[in-house]
Parts: C-alpha cells; sequence; structure tokens
C-alpha cells in the first residue's frame, strides 16, 4: 500500500478542536489502502492535554520528536525580539529537530500531507517532500495571511511569503470551508479541494452519557476567547426571564471548558446568575458524553469569526442533538441549520429560542443517516481525502514522455 507522511504538530496527546482532523485521518486511511506515519511532538507546554483511544488507533504509526518549548517573555524586549526569533509561530523550535526526522521518514513514503495552523507544521512538512521529492499536499484548517486574528500580528510581509512559497510549492490544498477555497484559490494555480472538519461516529459509541442539573439544559462545550463571547447569551437570557418569568425553574444553560474569568464575572454578577453554571476542560470522551445528555446545544460565533466553520459543529452533529446557535451568517450556521438546528442572529430572536427550549423543547435533529449529517463523518471525509491523495501520487507517478528529435 502507499504510504503517507502525515506532519501534524497538534495530535494527541495534545487535546482540543485541533488535534482531530489529523487524528481522523489517521484513522481512517488504512481502511481506504493507504499506511500512515504520523510526525508529532514528543512533548508540548500546549495547555490542553487528551487522549480518546478507539480501535482505530493501532492502524497507524507515530514518530515523534523532542520540540523545544520557550515560555513567551511580556517584558518590553521579549515582545520586540519574540516574534522574530519565534517565526511564523511559537512552535517554530519543534521544526529543528522535526524537519530531520521528516526527511528520514520520507525515504519510505509516498506522499506528505502537513496539517495547519501552525505553520510550522508545513516547513516540517516542506522539508520532508523536499528530502523524498514526494508530492505534497497541504491542509489549512484556519486562513493564514487572510486570518482576522493575525490582521495586527507584527511581520505581514514575512507571512505574505512563506504562505507564497507553501502554495507554490504544494502538490495539492485542502480547506474546510467554501469560503477558504475562494479565498486560497485566488492565490496559487494548485488545485483546491474543501474537506471539512467532521465528527468520528466510534467516539459517540463509546461515550457514555452524562446528564448535567436542570429540568431544561442548554450546553456550550469549548474555549472562550478573544471576540468571543457569552455576554450576549446573558443579555438574551434576561430577555428571555422578562418575557417568560417561568423558565428560571426549567432552563440551565452550562458552559463546559476554558472561559476567560471577566466573562464568568459577568455572567455570575447577573440576574440570571442562577441559571449560568461553569466546568473547567473535561477529557473528550466526557465532553461527548455531556454532549449527549443535554436537551440542546450552544453554538456561538463572534462577527470576526464568522469565516470559520468551527469543528465544534459537526461534533454536534455527531450527538444527534438540537443544536441552538447565536451566530452571523457563517459556514457553521448553515451546517447547523441543514441538519435541523435553530439558528438565530439577534438577541431577541435567541430569547425567543430560549423560551421554546424551556417550554416543549426544540425540534429534533436530522438522524445520523440523513445527508446534512451523514456527509461529515470521518469515513466519507476521508474518502474524499484519498481522492485528493490518489490524485497527487498518480500525477507523480505518471511516466514522461520521451523527447522525439526533430529529423
Amino acid at each position: 500500500m502507499p504510504r503517507l507522511l502525515l506532519v501534524s504538530y497538534f495530535f494527541p496527546p495534545i487535546g482540543g478542536v485541533g488535534a482531530q482532523r489529523a487524528l481522523r485521518f489517521a484513522r481512517y486511511l488504512p481502511e481506504h489502502g493507504w499506511d500512515v506515519t504520523v510526525l508529532a511532538p514528543a512533548t508540548s507546554n500546549y495547555a490542553l492535554v487528551d487522549e480518546f483511544p478507539t480501535a482505530r488507533d493501532g492502524g497507524y504509526e507515530v514518530a515523534r520528536t523532542r520540540s523545544i518549548d520557550v515560555p513567551r517573555r511580556y517584558s518590553r524586549l521579549g515582545q520586540r525580539i519574540y516574534p522574530v526569533v519565534m517565526f511564523p509561530d511559537d512552535r517554530r523550535l519543534w521544526a529543528l529537530h522535526a524537519s530531520r526526522v521528516a526527511g528520514q521518514l520520507a525515504r519510505t513514503c509516498d506522499v506528505v500531507m502537513s496539517s495547519a495552523l501552525p505553520m510550522t507544521s508545513h516547513i516540517v512538512g516542506r522539508a520532508a517532500t523536499r528530502a523524498g521529492r514526494l508530492p505534497w499536499v497541504v491542509d489549512f484548517q484556519d486562513p493564514y495571511v487572510t486570518n482576522p486574528h493575525l490582521a495586527n500580528a507584527p511581520r505581514a510581509r514575512s507571512r505574505e511569503r512563506l504562505e507564497r512559497r507553501v502554495l507554490s510549492e504544494a502538490s495539492a490544498i485542502t480547506v474546510v470551508t467554501d469560503d477558504m477555497e475562494r479565498d486560497f484559490a485566488a492565490r496559487t494555480e494548485s488545485p483546491v479541494t474543501v474537506i471539512e472538519n467532521g465528527f468520528d461516529p466510534d467516539e459517540f459509541a463509546a461515550a457514555s452519557t452524562v446528564s448535567l442539573p436542570g429540568q431544561r439544559t442548554l450546553v456550550y462545550l469549548g474555549s472562550l476567547y478573544g471576540s468571543q463571547s457569552l455576554v450576549p447569551v446573558v443579555e438574551a437570557m434576561r430577555l428571555a426571564c422578562e418575557r417568560a418569568p417561568h423558565i428560571r425553574e426549567t432552563l440551565m444553560v452550562h458552559f463546559v471548558g476554558s472561559v476567560a474569568d471577566w466573562q464568568k464575572a459577568h455572567a455570575l454578577q447577573s440576574d440570571v446568575a442562577d441559571m449560568v453554571s461553569f466546568t473547567s476542560y473535561v477529557p473528550r470522551q466526557e465532553a461527548l458524553g455531556i454532549m449527549l445528555g443535554a436537551d440542546a446545544l450552544l453554538l456561538l460565533l463572534s462577527e470576526d469569526l464568522a469565516h470559520a466553520a468551527t469543528g465544534k459543529v459537526f461534533d454536534y452533529l455527531g450527538s444527534g442533538r438540537p443544536i441552538l446557535a447565536l451566530v452571523p451568517p457563517s459556514p457553521a450556521g448553515r451546517i447547523a441549520a441543514a441538519a435541523g438546528g435553530t439558528v438565530t442572529h439577534t438577541i431577541e430572536d435567541f430569547a425567543d429560542a430560549l423560551i421554546r427550549l424551556a417550554g416543549d423543547g426544540l425540534p429534533s435533529a436530522a438522524p445520523a443517516e440523513s445527508e446534512a449529517v451523514a456527509r461529515y463523518a470521518a469515513d466519507r471525509l476521508t474518502s474524499r481525502f484519498v481522492d485528493v491523495l490518489d490524485e497527487v501520487l498518480g500525477r507523480s507517478r505518471a511516466p514522461v514522455a520521451p523527447l522525439r528529435r526533430e529529423r
């Protein structure tokens, strides 16, 4: 079987949604005729650590290399030097060891795939593809030069040059949304294919249902960071209680994951504090169990993240529970709506939906066998990824016609 070298900084035991995409490909590719070697760090100072093994985790190999994690120094001098030394990101020093090992591993592989962000994964992937003279599939889970979170970051021109180099050398590019496809296609001649994030049915089958307190529970799972805020939710809850005071007796909104202290304080000092609870980060297996036990799952997106089809929405689909969204017009909102979710764009409409949830409940989610859900199952998405791999492998092995001499 052909062998793929899959380079990803984010890979278990590193937790969080960023590690799940590479993990699902590694789990399911062997069933589609591809051997897989994953290259990932041996250690990391990344805050989230989590493993949720399934039977498919024995089907691939993992090579790990040492990563030097340098903490950011917040002195004035550190703020100037850090972005220069640690370009393109704070995982840069992993590439010192990983690039050498990647070159060695490439000798026994047929295709290299690297998944970012962080862009350091692409630096390592580039080293592998050059060492082995192999085709290179470049996977972007987020935009890079057009990423709004990097709009004010230093070294903009360096980021543009790096992305231009990566795109020009890629044999194929995979992204997670249609908007990203249009974005990258405008800057490269390499083929760009959308392969969304998804969910792994095996994980839900292994999870045990966890019921949180409350007659009607609305659960948000994940971090709230940057512009991602629960303030609109609190405002909608106040409005809903004004319109239907009885919901105080039934509705409970749970936030499970990392939430900024100021956001917690805002909720706990409000007049709906008795309807809100906070639970710190839980392992993925428990998080999926909490999804299964919720009356509805809360999807939030800020305006600056409207481009994102957050990985959370796909796990929500896989759980089969109703989705209640407060989002701007976005890919994530469209995906949730297609699967029967209740999608709102204003605080007023969201408040009305809370009243319905506290009463008779929200409409049932689309069943797992429906196309709106099944298309995002890991096996289906991996099948589409295999089409990309087979295409670049076929092009790399295509015989070159000999030049004819003119007489």
